[in-house]
């Protein structure tokens, strides 16, 4: 059974969870567009290439990283990355920047399917040992949060 490193999930979740309620526009959108694209690959940015893809400065990455929690750009870089990868997150994104390009019949037809594709990928990637690992976790901790 694979041990989860419970305080770097609690991390990563919590930055998912602010990214989607508090991330809306500016500095802190574009860093968080690129982090996002690149969340459980194996080669996640360096400071160098997140700054430069995101047209924001270092030290303005390092800001944003401190606001989410994390002690400094190598361990964000280190849960974002592998520590995404080690929980068995896989994060597909669909981006609709051209929503106002598609008629309403086609963005329905596109979410029913990605909906569709998946539910079944989740299906296929069950692992039952991490499931159980996760339902002892939430039934031994005092106070229990969902989001999303």
């Amino acid at each position: 059974m694979k041990n989860i490193d419970v305080k770097a999930l609690g991390k990563f979740l919590t930055f998912l969870y602010r990214c989607n309620n508090e991330t809306n526009a500016g500095n802190d959108f574009n860093i968080v567009d690129i982090v996002f694209a690149n969340i459980g690959k194996d080669q996640f940015p360096t400071i160098d290439e997140l700054s430069e893809q995101s047209k924001i400065s270092k030290a303005s990455i390092s800001r944003f990283v401190k606001k989410y929690n994390f002690e400094n750009y190598a361990e964000f870089r280190n849960i974002m990355g592998a520590g995404a990868k080690s929980f068995g997150y896989d994060l597909m994104l669909r981006h609709y920047h051209n929503v106002y390009n598609k008629n309403d019949q086609d963005i329905i037809e596109e979410t029913a399917s990605s909906a569709i594709a998946n539910i079944l990928a989740t299906k296929e990637k069950i692992q039952m040992d991490m499931l159980h690992q996760i339902v002892d976790q939430l039934f031994n901790s005092k106070e229990v949060v969902f989001i999303g």
